[in-house]
């Protein structure tokens, strides 16, 4: 048993995570404690963090695709369910009256697109109105798809109203 130096509880071992600076081995705050500090400084330093964020992204954009191309070995599972929920929402959201032919197109432009930049761009086809919003669903038809640059539909995000 050991106290926490910020809560004052006598709390067990486990409640404490190793530093073996310490002369016995553990952080003198419990881990509800130290999890506290660490929220309150995340939220009065978030355009700190937003800052580091950016500029690690800016200098690491070949270790974060291969990072994301790892995870999404390592949770295959993960990426399929998404993947399956993804294409049930498409279904679902893609009415009687919506013309197939003119979505197929869009898809196919896209591809091309790609095709001309050499691969150097990648094109998305984006739901101006997203399938799963927050606060408004779109459906899938013609008239709710454009044709971004990877880049801008990422930014984007599954957010409208919010348009680049």
């Amino acid at each position: 048993m050991k106290q926490c130096y910020c809560c004052k509880e006598t709390k067990p071992l486990d409640s404490f995570t190793k530093d073996k600076s310490k002369t016995d081995g553990l952080k003198i705050y419990c881990k509800e404690c130290a999890n506290e500090k660490k929220r309150q400084w995340r939220i009065a330093n978030k355009d700190k963090i937003a800052a580091y964020d950016k500029q690690w992204q800016e200098q690491n954009k070949d270790k974060k695709s291969v990072n994301y191309k790892r995870w999404q070995q390592n949770n295959r599972g993960y990426v399929n369910a998404y993947n399956s929920k993804r294409r049930a929402d498409e279904k679902t959201a893609t009415p009687s009256w919506a013309d197939l032919d003119k979505i197929k197109s869009l898809y196919n432009v896209a591809q091309y697109f790609d095709w001309i930049s050499g691969g150097f761009v990648k094109h998305h086809v984006d739901h101006i109105v997203p399938l799963r919003g927050r606060n408004v669903c779109g459906l899938h038809v013609e008239h709710n798809l454009q044709i971004l640059i990877d880049k801008d539909n990422l930014r984007k995000s599954n957010n409208y109203g919010n348009q680049i």
